[in-house]
């Protein structure tokens, strides 16, 4: 009995462990790859600038510095420049790339 519980046990925690990594994942390449804002991560009221997106957004665990410019001719496209990745108040990846 014991080892049974033991196994679901390490599924489930595997499963979590899985699910988190697939929205870091998604946050992380949406805005580096396709310079969009994260889905996933929730924008930090108080540090978004008038920019169209600009400031930190949170995670489960992790949150994403993000610096960028709206575009002149469409509000919807937004260039990210800067992106800064932390798990648990961890720098792991800085994206920096120029205009």
């Amino acid at each position: 009995m014991n080892k049974k519980i033991i196994k679901i046990f390490i599924i489930s925690v595997v499963a979590l462990l899985v699910v988190w990594l697939s929205l870091l994942i998604t946050d992380s390449l949406l805005s580096i790859c396709f310079n969009k804002k994260p889905i996933f991560a929730t924008a930090d009221v108080n540090t978004i600038q008038k920019d169209g997106g600009s400031g930190l957004y949170k995670g489960l665990g992790y949150s994403l510095k993000i610096k960028g410019t709206s575009s002149a001719t469409s509000n919807e496209l937004f260039n990210i420049y800067y992106t800064e990745i932390k798990i648990f108040n961890f720098t792991i990846y800085i994206h920096n790339s120029s205009n």
